[in-house]
């Protein structure tokens, strides 16, 4: 056994090829400590090296070598027994977060949209491409999803959570497909009746037809989008390079 003075004499260098032997601390080489202990011996009996790492300085008989090699080993299982919880912990939280989160199952037959050529087997999906390329949903359009569960619905909230989740599209109401940006639109009713006639030109000549009447009979003039004032039928003629569809209605 080195001399405490023989420590404190030592240089640097040869601290320095001590620590840069393979004596090395960590969870990859942890099955060779008695190994790592016989090599520190051998040097220190040869004066190869002064000072023993930290955690070997200690290391002054074979029981104290041993029972320092059985304390690092269960350091080192504790601490893989450890991370093995924690990554079992992981993987459970994300395989209960995956059951727990229903998604949209694909449908057995294709859904097609009714405006154009596009089909997908996914409700959401079909329901997105309604409203984004063609500014409408199932109910504007006059249609419903009919799961063969036997339940209708509108979205793809039943499709989530049936068991079955197969739909067809069901035709609920003719007539054109009204468009999100109708629901937008101001309307104007007729007067005299609940028409409501979509443009200037409409608005006269629905009076005129319908009730044998005019605007200024009725005390009331409209006013385009444009700017243009409509108080007669021969104030439509502007209507005929007029981009503008919709109207207010006011009093005389």
């Amino acid at each position: 056994i080195i001399g405490e003075g023989n420590r404190e004499a030592a240089s640097d260098n040869l601290i320095n090829e001590g620590k840069n032997e393979s004596i090395v601390h960590s969870s990859d080489d942890k099955k060779d400590y008695y190994d790592i202990i016989d090599v520190v011996k051998r040097r220190r009996s040869s004066g190869g090296v002064t000072k023993a790492p930290k955690y070997m300085e200690s290391f002054d008989s074979d029981e104290d070598s041993e029972s320092e090699v059985k304390k690092l080993k269960s350091d080192f299982e504790k601490k893989d027994a450890d991370k093995m919880a924690s990554s079992h912990k992981r993987e459970a939280k994300s395989t209960t977060g995956d059951k727990d989160r229903k998604v949209t199952k694909l449908n057995g037959s294709e859904l097609e949209c009714p405006e154009c050529d596009y089909h997908t087997r996914n409700v959401s999906t079909w329901l997105s491409h309604l409203r984004l390329k063609h500014s409408t949903t199932p109910a504007l359009s006059g249609l419903a999803l009919r799961c063969d569960c036997g339940n209708e619905s509108l979205s793809e909230e039943h499709s989530r959570m049936c068991t079955i989740a197969n739909v067809t599209i069901l035709q609920k109401r003719d007539g054109p497909i009204r468009r999100l940006t109708d629901l937008k639109k101001p309307t104007v009713m007729c007067v005299l009746c609940e028409a409501l006639p979509k443009t200037p030109r409409g608005y006269t000549r629905h009076l005129r037809i319908y009730h044998k009447s005019t605007l200024i009979v009725n005390g009331i003039y409209l006013v385009c989008d444009c700017g243009c004032e409509v108080r007669n039928e021969q104030d439509n003629v502007h209507a005929d390079g007029c981009d503008k569809r919709q109207f207010t209605l006011h009093k005389l």
